[in-house]
């Protein structure tokens, strides 16, 4: 982008076996630099229950990768002008 932008909000479902896990839901003043590499802190909580008791123990005692699914949006605004932009991302994590 050869513009600064804002982030303004992230609202992002965190899925495991297409059961919701935990939820993203940040609101934001964070500035993104014009053409330029950033990153940006998020914090997100799910219960290990919730993936369910016995895949729980195994994934986290064995080392076990499991896939994580991120769905939702990300909201930025430059010039007064807010647009969300859609989060669909998938990758395989260690607990």
């Amino acid at each position: 982008n050869n513009q600064s932008i804002k982030l303004k909000e992230v609202v992002v479902d965190i899925k495991v076996d297409d059961r919701i896990v935990g939820v993203i839901d940040q609101d934001m003043k964070f500035k993104i630099p014009a053409n330029d590499y950033f990153s940006v802190p998020l914090n997100a909580s799910f219960n290990i229950r919730d993936l369910g008791l016995l895949n729980g123990i195994i994934s986290v005692l064995g080392g076990k990768p499991v896939r994580v699914h991120y769905q939702g949006y990300i909201k930025v605004a430059l010039y007064g002008y807010v647009k969300k932009v859609p989060v669909d991302f998938e990758e395989d994590i260690r607990m």
